[in-house]
């Protein structure tokens, strides 16, 4: 199945990423207009599958998405949340500091297990169980939980509210990619920005599916999980096939931060093999951990809980389970929509003031059940609400 992306590419990446980023000073005209430009007026929409997206399989008229008309609802549900409830305006904008804390000790924690796994290696120490398969179920049980943290505090970094201070944001970001081994975090946030800025847009918002997924989603539970197997690469597929990721694809290797992180990382492995009489054991778990975050894991579900579509007009889901705990929040995700310049410690505080707000959204209070659920109904819509947008000029400020 040959999918072609032929959208025109109206704006620079770099000029969306330095505009979404700077929605996370207090309470600005930026941080303003984050809020409001997430989501276009319905004249700035075309008719589904007239866009200049490339949408449509070669010969036929298939379309994996919900195409709607309407704007994104975060926009409308967070001026209505501050009209209501003016109390909440401090929370805008307010910062986090201790996730600096948590950020330190998280990467502690997995250069201390990385060691151990090197150590029993090196000196031939006896275990419980033969050392690979102590490192996998390490990897899978402790160092995901772990990882997926440090994920989740990478998100905070690039929305900047651990810091007030921009610079001190990177720097802890680059700090967050250590255990990761791989450079990924600077990229992360080039990506991620327009997430919100461009919420749905099939041609801006890289963290969409492609077409050629729906096909191999539509195959049952083992071809789903092996959808989430395979989906960290996935992630660099869709960087490069749609048009508008690949050029953030191209800028994020030119931002100023890219170097540093490359260079941190190169550092890292290099000492690290080399410190450690030349073990890979180690670096296998923090890898390994790094997959499953991301991956075939309960924590990994939160991927699928943020936007796909379970519940018709509705485009984004909150997880309010116990797993919260571990994930910094993560799972208030319209919370976060609505107002992403509010750090994850606060985010409760939005939905216990707006109950009439979020109350009456479609949540999830299990991942593990969501994920079953995933894989076994195989009549769920797995693809996302999107909106096609005319690229050009008056699109909205972000650009």
């Amino acid at each position: 199945m040959e999918i072609t992306f032929t959208g025109p590419i109206s704006a620079s990446a770099e000029s969306t990423v330095t505009s979404a980023s700077s929605s996370a000073s207090s309470l600005t005209d930026d941080d303003k207009a984050l809020l409001g430009d997430e989501n276009s007026t319905e004249e700035n929409v075309h008719q589904p599958g007239t866009g200049t997206s490339g949408l449509k399989k070669q010969g036929s008229d298939y379309c994996p998405y919900k195409i709607v008309k309407h704007p994104a609802p975060h926009t409308a549900r967070a001026k209505e949340i501050l009209k209501n409830h003016p109390s909440i305006k401090p929370l805008l904008g307010s910062k986090n500091p201790m996730s600096a804390v948590y950020i330190v000790g998280l990467v502690l924690i997995q250069v201390a297990f990385a060691s151990y796994f090197d150590w029993r290696h090196n000196y031939n120490v006896p275990g419980p169980v033969g050392l690979t398969t102590e490192l996998l179920l390490v990897s899978y049980t402790f160092g995901a939980v772990v990882t997926h943290g440090l994920w989740v505090l990478v998100h905070e970094c690039c929305h900047h509210l651990v810091f007030k201070t921009r610079w001190l944001n990177r720097v802890f970001n680059l700090i967050c990619n250590i255990p990761m081994v791989i450079p990924m975090s600077v990229g992360f946030c080039v990506f991620h920005m327009p997430h919100h800025t461009h919420l749905g847009d099939l041609e801006r918002d890289a963290d969409i599916a492609l077409p050629i997924e729906a096909w191999f989603l539509g195959g049952g539970a083992l071809r789903r999980l092996m959808w989430q197997a395979l989906y960290p690469l996935i992630l660099g597929l869709r960087s490069q096939l749609n048009r508008y990721a690949s050029q953030l694809w191209k800028q994020s290797a030119w931002t100023p931060w890219a170097l540093p992180q490359f260079l941190v990382q190169t550092a890292f492995v290099t000492s690290w093999y080399h410190g450690h009489q030349q073990s890979w054991h180690g670096l296998r778990y923090m890898l390994l951990s790094c997959y499953f975050s991301i991956g075939p894991h309960p924590l990994g579900v939160r991927w699928i809980q943020e936007h796909y579509v379970v519940e018709e007009g509705q485009e984004t889901y909150s997880y309010y389970g116990p797993l919260n705990k571990v994930a910094f929040n993560i799972g208030y995700h319209n919370e976060h929509h609505d107002f992403p310049t509010v750090p994850y410690n606060e985010l409760p505080k939005l939905t216990n003031a707006a109950p009439e707000a979020y109350d009456t959204l479609r949540s999830h209070s299990s991942w593990i059940r969501l994920w079953w659920e995933f894989l076994t109904n195989t009549e769920w819509e797995v693809f996302r609400m999107a909106r096609e947008f005319k690229h050009g000029a008056g699109h909205s400020k972000s650009e």
